[in-house]
């Protein structure tokens, strides 16, 4: 059953009813600030949420719009439309959206039919929520997507500062004082921190929080979308970087590994993602490299990775990189930095190198371009742990990460 509510003056206006869940369920209110569906934390929303309901939980979702298919368990409130249309964020402003969203599930809350074993909320919109769920006893859960914040806004600015490129205004890793104050305000508030990769929880660590409020879980790749062919039939080696075009992601220093190892004298480097203006400035000569093709954005994500052999993603900062997933599904074997949170055996199914350290890429490089039965037991290995790896099983991971906490208990405490 979808409950579906439309966008009103005020947070004061009373939520849909919503039925009690059965005791023998786990009951889960899960608050995400944005539309469900689209490239992103959109489409990661909506994969945990589905992935959550074919769990048999008892699920209640506040969003501000929905533009995909929920699973039929699924019980959801759009905060943020006006009839059949989404109001878009920017018509009230961004951090007046996340707000008002906020009002609604706290309001809702107060107010509700239901009590909740689970509170799970989302970045910017969960200070009311959090509190509230404080108030009544729920535990509640903020997703991590990011490192932490005062870490991603320290290497997203140091990687522009090495290559002379200041990060734009608004750019969502640039250091905003308020933002900090506020996502700050948030790790206080809520019982656990649930961090999907190793390198976040241990930024949450070095920024001083307790590990006992911290839980891993995972998030996983879409296997009907992402694949392995059979025989894959690569002719020449090919390496392939799918992400944002911008210092944080690496993508320079995955240039700077590629002609350090050679590859480019037999093999081509596909480059997939929106680029960054100026960083397209100050990567221009190496995109002119005969063996580098710059593809841009594309929908063909899926078969641009199965006609690739390695995914080069040097990343300085991230939370656990969805594109490491898909790769190692399409037997791709990626090559990724020790932030990428990628879920690989170091050396079986992939390889890791430290953050900046593209000489060791570049050898990395050089030795699966040069070495093809080493490449294809890598990419074999790749997908067998990718099997672990899909949504479905990231859902039962994150019904595994709440039962956790709620045998821990409400612990707000820093």
């Amino acid at each position: 059953m979808v409950w579906r509510s439309s966008f009103q003056e005020g947070a004061e206006q009373s939520s849909p009813p919503i039925p009690q869940a059965e005791a023998s369920r786990t009951s889960v209110l899960y608050s995400f600030p944005h539309p469900l569906g689209g490239p992103g934390i959109n489409n990661t929303a909506w994969q945990q949420i589905n992935a959550l309901a074919a769990c048999d939980v008892d699920l209640t979702v506040f969003c501000t719009s929905v533009r995909v298919p929920l699973h039929r368990r699924v019980r959801v409130v759009e905060t943020m439309t006006l009839g059949p249309r989404r109001v878009p964020h920017r018509l009230f402003g961004t951090q007046r959206t996340y707000s008002y969203h906020d009002a609604r599930v706290a309001f809702h809350l107060r107010h509700g039919a239901s009590s909740y074993d689970v509170v799970h909320v989302w970045p910017r919109s969960c200070l009311r929520t959090a509190d509230q769920a404080r108030r009544l006893g729920n535990l509640s859960f903020r997703e991590a997507p990011n490192a932490h914040t005062a870490e991603t806004y320290r290497a997203s600015e140091a990687a522009g500062e090495d290559i002379g490129i200041s990060l734009p205004r608004g750019y969502s890793h640039r250091y905003n004082k308020l933002n900090l104050r506020r996502e700050q305000t948030e790790f206080d508030l809520v019982d656990y921190i649930l961090a999907p990769s190793e390198y976040v929880l241990q930024s949450f660590l070095d920024e001083g929080v307790a590990e006992h409020r911290l839980i891993r879980h995972q998030y996983g790749f879409d296997p009907e979308v992402f694949y392995a062919e059979d025989s894959p039939n690569h002719h020449r080696f090919t390496a392939v970087f799918v992400g944002r075009g911008e210092p944080a992601k690496g993508l320079h220093l995955a240039l700077q590994a590629w002609f350090e190892s050679g590859a480019d004298q037999v093999g081509q480097f596909l480059i997939v993602g929106k680029m960054m203006p100026a960083y397209s400035d100050y990567l221009r000569h190496q995109f002119q490299h005969p063996s580098v093709q710059v593809i841009g954005f594309s929908d063909e994500v899926a078969a641009l990775m199965r006609s690739a052999d390695v995914l080069l993603f040097p990343t300085v900062t991230e939370g656990s990189a969805l594109v490491t997933y898909e790769a190692m599904a399409c037997g791709v074997v990626p090559l990724v930095s020790d932030a990428s949170g990628a879920p690989i055996e170091d050396g079986v199914s992939g390889f890791t190198h430290k953050v900046g350290d593209w000489e060791i890429l570049a050898r990395q490089i050089r030795t699966l371009a040069q070495n093809r039965p080493m490449l294809q037991d890598m990419r074999r290995a790749a997908i067998a742990q990718s099997l672990s790896l899909t949504w479905a099983a990231s859902g039962q991971r994150l019904v595994d990460a709440y039962r956790t906490g709620i045998e821990r208990g409400n612990i707000k405490s820093t």
